[in-house]
């Protein structure tokens, strides 16, 4: 049986010019698939900034726990709800520039009506009006965490609920300017971090930042021995979270104005995932079409020469021995052969005695071990025969293939 390798021309490929096309095809079709999967499946847990299930740096999941530990009754509400008249004691808005005109009333009429309604950001003029927000700005996670704190007093502090706190990390935040008609504290009255007024029976309190209440600055730097400040005891002072509390967080997400001016970035809309797969996806594209610009031609097979199997050069080698008058050494050479190929299939490791081949031999195939040591073994071994000539080795042969063919028709090949 001949072989072939097969090596490649210079020329050019007419068939692999021709399937070019549908490859391209295929991998753009495999990609938009991608990105579908990918968007599909990110969408199923979103990673919400400011939300009370999440427990990332950015996340109030802690909020959550410390209210529910006082006793409150701690939901997340949609902003639609806020149009509903739903009641509520306190409620918190981190991003209220995400918020419709009907849901800002909505969020007024609930302070109207008794609430405390805690705004993330400024939220002044009139309703109606082009409103300024600050949006809070993207913080890296561990930037986030391991930041070390930067403690601000409460220094001039006219808000009942916080006077007599501590200290508050303000690192990733910026007082705003305090309004006629406002109360503040922390800081000198004319900025602060935290403002407050009244609205009909309730009040609207405005944060300097949503920053102050995420998760990894209640507790900032914590690996590296941070100790907790007053952020959040400002929480539940504000909130008054305490036994029975209907406390509200309006999902950051829920709201219908994504921006002020009604606009948004539609690549802000993508998911991470998308846009990582997108790029994955051009990446891919641009190595394969770089790849497919080395036409090396078509392959051309060449015939190597004929190989022959192990088994055929033994017993090629002992007839040549047999014709140049060395029965012994052709012997031998069928011997060891034969012992190898037994111990393999029996299991004994290299090297192993072979007295205890020949029994194992024995005991399979019936024969006396004497008898199978003269067939197996050399002169020089205990048991072992000489063969003197070629009748010798001719009878020594049939009686090798015999032992071979009695062992392999009782032992599986391993």
């Amino acid at each position: 049986m001949s072989a072939a390798v097969v090596t490649r021309s210079g020329s050019t490929g007419t068939r692999a010019a021709r399937g070019g096309g549908g490859l391209r095809v295929a991998l753009l079709v495999a990609v938009l698939a991608a990105v579908v999967l990918v968007y599909l499946t990110s969408r199923a847990s979103p990673a919400v900034p400011f939300s009370i299930d999440s427990t990332q740096p950015d996340g109030y999941g802690a909020l959550a726990l410390l209210a529910r530990g006082e006793g409150a009754n701690v939901t997340s509400i949609g902003a639609a709800e806020l149009t509903g008249g739903r009641s509520a004691d306190a409620v918190v808005v981190p991003r209220p520039s995400r918020l419709g005109a009907e849901e800002r009333r909505g969020l007024l009429e609930l302070a109207r009506g008794g609430a405390v309604v805690v705004m993330g950001e400024r939220f002044e003029g009139a309703i109606e009006d082009e409103l300024t927000f600050g949006d809070p700005y993207a913080v890296p996670f561990r930037e986030l965490a391991d930041d070390p704190a930067i403690e601000s007093p409460p220094g001039q502090c006219d808000i009942a609920s916080l006077v007599g706190l501590g200290d508050i990390d303000t690192a990733f935040s910026l007082p705003i300017p305090v309004l006629q008609g406002e109360r503040s504290c922390y800081g000198t009255g004319t900025e602060a971090y935290f403002t407050e007024r009244a609205e009909g029976a309730g009040t609207v309190v405005t944060m300097s930042d949503p920053l102050l209440w995420v998760n990894a600055r209640l507790q900032p730097a914590k690996e590296e021995g941070g100790q907790p400040l007053d952020n959040a005891a400002t929480f539940l002072a504000l909130t008054g979270a305490g036994p029975g509390t209907a406390l509200r967080f309006v999902d950051p997400a829920s709201g219908s104005g994504d921006a002020p001016n009604g606009t948004c970035d539609p690549i802000e809309l993508l998911p991470l995932p998308v846009k990582l797969a997108l790029v994955q996806g051009l990446v891919a594209l641009v190595f394969w079409l770089w790849w497919r610009g080395r036409r090396l031609g078509r392959p051309v097979t060449e015939p190597l020469p004929v190989e022959i199997a192990a088994s055929e050069l033994v017993g090629a080698v002992g007839d040549l021995l047999r014709r140049r008058g060395s029965a012994g050494r052709a012997a031998t050479s069928m011997r060891q052969d034969t012992h190898r190929l037994l111990a393999r299939r029996l299991g004994f490791p290299q090297g192993a005695p072979s007295g205890a081949l020949v029994e194992r031999v024995a005991a399979l195939t019936g024969r006396p071990p004497a008898e199978v040591a003269a067939v197996l073994l050399d002169p020089g071994e205990p048991g072992g025969t000489a063969v003197p000539d070629t009748e010798a080795l001719l009878r020594l042969t049939h009686q090798l293939d015999a032992i071979r063919q009695e062992v392999l028709d009782e032992q599986p090949v391993r």
